[in-house]
């Protein structure tokens, strides 16, 4: 009797995001991506059952079979399907999240790396981090139609701080040791707009071949990034929130826009003395910004945020990836 249980952190992004996105990630000499796993995300149960296999999604109730196509199951219907004939008869698949949907933490993605980590073992599959990265790379792009960064399904295989870099052959992961201050002084904070990592990914894709200031953005975007791993390497908390805000006014001038639906709350984070920097997660256009407060102003920053109406969520960075359990 198969049964098995998947937890998998969701991530936040600090800089460089979108760079990891094939072939800006080439193209983009010193390109690299820092983030970081958090303390929740995603639960994966595995059940052996008699009969043809089915899905279950425990945030909106929705199941099926492992053919459906239905948004709420199609990542898990895939992540099944790569395997083949094996996996059609004889399984229970149920995929918990607690985290909100569109958040920009990685959720989908995390999702298809925690369900091919534990379908290679109970199928007894072996694969490599690497070999599910870029099978959780091809088959997302097949689902939304859009390339698909490679990040957001290293962080929950590898865990804790890491910055990713791009040689020819193999994304180069580094890891780097979380500071305190960021772990005490983080605050993310859901916009309450869910965000599709498709559109902005594709509008920020053909920015950079057809627009010659947004391809310039980029690059400016990877030398903050540099600063910001340099920063974290060094446990500089203070200059790596720098950076997070220079990443946040370089992306205001690109084709995904920022929120102006939640512009109070930009307001609040660029004026505030009780923000030290923060920056959109993920390509922007909805989900969860990362803001770290200034020294001792933590319950601060959380109260003005709540009293605005939005939501903190009780997540911080911290070590740990995918986790395999009878």
């Amino acid at each position: 009797m198969t049964s098995l249980t998947i937890h998998a952190p969701v991530r936040v992004d600090l800089a460089g995001g979108t760079l990891d996105i094939w072939p800006i990630s080439a193209i983009v000499p010193n390109a690299v991506t820092l983030n970081c796993t958090l303390s929740d995300g995603i639960t994966i149960r595995i059940n052996s059952i008699s009969g043809p296999s089915t899905l279950h999604n425990t945030n909106t109730g929705e199941m099926g079979t492992i053919t459906s196509t239905h948004k709420d199951l199609r990542l898990a219907a895939a992540a099944m399907g790569f395997f083949g004939p094996r996996t059609k008869q004889g399984y229970k698949v149920s995929v918990h999240s607690s985290v909100p949907g569109g958040s920009g933490l990685g959720t989908s993605s995390v999702i298809l790396a925690a369900l091919l980590s534990g379908l290679s073992e109970v199928l007894e599959a072996p694969m490599t981090a690497m070999e599910i990265v870029r099978a959780a790379c091809d088959i997302e792009a097949g689902i939304i139609a859009c390339p698909t960064g490679v990040q957001d399904y290293i962080a929950p295989l590898f865990g804790g701080m890491n910055s990713i870099r791009f040689p020819a052959g193999k994304p180069l992961v580094t890891p780097i040791p979380i500071p305190d201050e960021l772990q005490n002084r983080m605050v993310l904070i859901f916009t309450g707009v869910s965000h599709d990592s498709a559109v902005p990914n594709w509008e920020l894709l053909k920015g950079f071949f057809d627009d010659l200031a947004v391809k310039n953005a980029f690059y400016q975007l990877a030398d903050i990034a540099n600063q910001a791993v340099n920063a974290a390497e060094t446990g500089d908390v203070n200059r790596l929130a720098r950076y997070m805000r220079e990443d946040y006014e370089i992306r205001k001038s690109l084709p995904v826009q920022l929120l102006p639906q939640t512009k109070e709350l930009f307001y609040l984070l660029e004026n505030s003395s009780f923000v030290e920097g923060f920056r959109m997660c993920g390509a922007a256009g909805g989900g969860t910004v990362a803001a770290i407060a200034a020294k001792g102003c933590l319950d601060s920053l959380k109260t003005e945020v709540t009293e605005l109406g939005y939501q903190v969520l009780p997540l911080k960075p911290q070590n740990g990836g995918i986790s395999i359990d009878p």
